[in-house]
């Protein structure tokens, strides 16, 4: 009977044999990053998209959605996400993404929260809101996106008619009393077409209301 050698000499490995495994073991990790960068990108990008509703606070009846101040404290509204979650909110102008708040969804998985305009947002420029959650009610993640919001630098009245330009239909033209005939946001001291809400939509000069085939050009 062969008797154990006990603290016989552990076996040790080659130089070659160390070399396979150390390559075999940054092959394992750089699977496991790519898994983990799929994963994340899939989260992220592969979510559920929905639309973020954005309400000025201080101008909620003659505001667009898509024109605001700067300095104006905004109200962002949503659902979707899962109960009690982390929300990053976001401001996206071009390339460049400000981070704005981190906010928690409430029980039923809707979102409201008060945000302001970051110091660093350029006014003039197109906007987005963002509200990201990595989870969502899915479980696969949520993305919410503001439609394009155009940032006001002040509360300018450039034609002087006592109607700041974030409420004035009609920006470069006085119209105190604010006349929208047609109801298409563009008053009726600068609308071309007054009586006409889609506003000559086959583009031939007429409008709608003197057009006898207002979706035909003229002539054709």
């Amino acid at each position: 009977m062969r008797v154990p050698q006990w603290g016989a000499r552990r076996h040790v490995k080659s130089p070659s044999q160390r070399s396979r495994s150390r390559h075999a073991l940054r092959i394992l990790l750089a699977l496991a990053a790519v898994a983990t960068f799929a994963q994340e990108t899939t989260t992220r990008e592969g979510g559920k998209r929905g639309r973020l509703s954005v309400t000025p606070i201080e101008h909620p009846d003659c505001a667009k959605e898509t024109t605001i101040l700067r300095s104006e404290t905004l109200l962002l509204t949503g659902d979707g996400f899962a109960p009690n979650e982390s929300v990053r909110i976001s401001l996206l102008q071009g390339d460049v993404e400000h981070d704005v708040a981190s906010v928690t969804a409430k029980t039923s998985g809707t979102l409201q929260c008060s945000v302001a305009i970051p110091a660093a947002a350029n006014a003039d420029q197109v906007a987005h809101f963002r509200a990201y959650a990595p989870v969502g009610e899915n479980g696969g993640g949520l993305e919410l996106t503001s439609p394009a919001l155009t940032i006001l630098a002040d509360g300018t009245d450039s034609d002087g008619d006592g109607i700041g330009d974030i409420c004035d239909n009609c920006v470069d033209i006085a119209n105190s009393d604010l006349a929208d005939e047609d109801i298409d946001a563009i008053g009726d001291a600068c609308d071309r077409c007054p009586l006409d809400p889609e506003n000559d939509t086959d583009g031939d000069g007429l409008c709608a209301d003197v057009d006898p085939d207002p979706y035909s050009p003229a002539g054709q």
